[in-house]
């Protein structure tokens, strides 16, 4: 029953493409309307998030079957604009799960490191869109610098479009 698994033997993931914040845009929206059914899960990370065409984006692919969980920065959810609030109930309304998520407690980097006053916990700053078939080995990823705000879009950002192995077909192992 044993066996033995070199994960990194074989390249896990391929970049296909470097993006602009607009070229990101437009890349995620395609990708949603192309994961709208119940084959596909996707996950979005985002630290901003006011972008409503892109929340209504996410609605119609929930709306077609898919599995969708979006994970948000909870200080800047709570702190957030009138838009960002209203981007969100977007989601909620569409039937997404919003998750809010904060980093990781700061005191011991703070205390080893530096010696001004800490934050309590660090920030979740990850912006990033996962797309996976539930019966593929590959995921499509979308991550980098750019918010899920409008902002962003018209601005020099870069994000990176790219291929990734989440299972290896000869193993049961998932990444």
């Amino acid at each position: 029953l044993r066996q033995r698994v070199q994960i990194a033997a074989e390249p896990l993931g391929m970049v296909l493409k470097l993006l602009n914040g607009l070229e990101k845009y437009v890349a995620l929206c395609y990708m949603m309307r192309m994961a709208a059914g119940p084959e596909f899960k996707i996950v979005v990370c985002g630290y901003g998030f006011d972008a409503a065409d892109f929340a209504k984006e996410l609605v119609r692919t929930r709306q077609a079957g898919a599995e969708i969980v979006f994970l948000m920065d909870q200080g800047q959810a709570r702190s957030g604009s009138k838009e960002c609030n209203s981007t969100l109930g977007i989601l909620s309304k569409g039937g997404i799960e919003v998750r809010l998520c904060q980093g990781f407690k700061t005191d011991m980097e703070y205390r080893l490191n530096r010696e001004d006053q800490p934050f309590a916990s660090g920030i979740f700053h990850k912006k990033s869109v996962c797309v996976r078939r539930r019966d593929s080995h590959v995921a499509y990823m979308v991550v980098g610098s750019s918010n899920h705000t409008t902002y962003s879009r018209c601005s020099d950002e870069l994000d990176v479009l790219s291929m990734v192995l989440v299972s290896h077909p000869d193993t049961a192992v998932t990444l």
